[in-house]
């Protein structure tokens, strides 16, 4: 009797009612938060306290600014995170190219300063392996994060891999490094469009950092370089409209 008093009623059309909202919000209270690196801890705690779950983010610089350095060390940090699965889509560089960035990194070593004589030696000594090995494989065995090499360059396909990497790998931080790249040749509404798919996607248990280029600006009047804001995102506005949260680097190149 009490079963049947009790039952709430079906609902499958996504529309609750708010005396049944309570377990939602602890559900998503609950959630674990997406860290950033130890030395972005101000950055961090001006995110209160860090990046929520399931949410857009996008990274926002201007070419030359060093978003490749700190979105690498974004990765590396999540990568050994327990509770994250993590994948990059590198819409600029290849799967080998990205691997070296990412194991320059985790090695401390710039593997393109070695001479290419030298570098395969070096990667094959054991003390190297084993450190690569930390940073490609988990203690179970299992692959740290992935990669993924798109040549195709279309919306379609891209929103296809993010798919396979929830469903099938149970991917749950990705990653699309430089999205700007893929839709600055596209329209507004193709641009809105994919956004909205974004939003949607994230529900299924995702965050996605977007790595966003800016258009070219002008110097201030006395010449010197104009920092970039979030609505200097090269695109659509939908871009910075639709994200959690915006994360702008800015980068004074005359700083000794």
């Amino acid at each position: 009797l009490s079963d049947f008093y009790n039952a709430k009623e079906f609902n499958d059309n996504g529309i609750f009612a708010s005396h049944g909202l309570m377990p939602y919000i602890k559900e998503a209270l609950l959630l674990p938060r997406v860290t950033l690196p130890s030395y972005m801890q101000r950055l961090q705690d001006m995110c209160k306290p860090s990046l929520i779950k399931n949410r857009i983010y996008n990274i926002i610089g201007i070419t030359s600014c060093g978003k490749s350095t700190h979105v690498n060390n974004i990765v590396h940090h999540l990568a050994f995170l327990p509770n994250e699965k993590t994948a990059v889509v590198s819409l600029e560089a290849t799967k080998g190219e990205y691997g070296i960035d990412l194991l320059s990194l985790h090695l401390e070593t710039n593997l393109y300063w070695k001479e290419s004589d030298n570098v395969i030696e070096y990667l094959e000594s054991p003390d190297v392996i084993e450190k690569a090995n930390d940073l490609f494989v988990n203690e179970d065995g299992e692959s740290r994060f992935y990669v993924v090499d798109d040549r195709k360059g279309t919306v379609d396909s891209l929103e296809k891999l993010c798919e396979t990497l929830r469903n099938k790998y149970g991917v749950t931080v990705i990653v699309i490094d430089v999205l700007t790249d893929l839709l600055r040749v596209t329209s507004n509404e193709e641009q809105a469009k994919h956004m909205n798919w974004q939003s949607n996607f994230v529900k299924s248990g995702v965050t996605i950092i977007n790595v966003l280029h800016t258009r070219k600006l002008d110097p201030n009047k006395d010449g010197t370089p104009k920092k970039c804001t979030e609505y200097d995102a090269y695109g659509s506005s939908i871009f910075v409209q639709k994200a959690a949260g915006n994360i702008v680097i800015n980068r004074s190149k005359e700083c000794p």
